[in-house]
């Protein structure tokens, strides 16, 4: 599998117009206090348990308050897989 790439606001945002999911992977008392518009909740602790509730034939932008969460789930996909 590839290093899976950081990409910047303006890139994640390029890439959800072209039809990505954005995906929250923050835990939902995060994402009631600020959310992005659009973006799909499936926090970090039940990722492995809800990933099959995300569609396989779209590219995933996933997305965290600082980063390291994000990291850490694209880094481990093919463990959930």
């Amino acid at each position: 599998m590839s290093e899976t790439p950081e990409v910047d606001v303006q890139e994640a945002k390029t890439r959800v117009d072209a039809g990505a999911l954005l995906v929250d992977v923050r835990e939902q008392d995060e994402y009631d206090a600020v959310r992005i518009p659009g973006a799909t909740l499936v926090p970090l602790s039940e990722f492995r348990q809800r990933y099959s509730e995300l569609p396989q034939d779209r590219n995933l932008v996933i997305h965290c308050r600082s980063g390291k969460r994000s990291a850490q789930r694209a880094s481990r996909a093919k463990d959930v897989l």
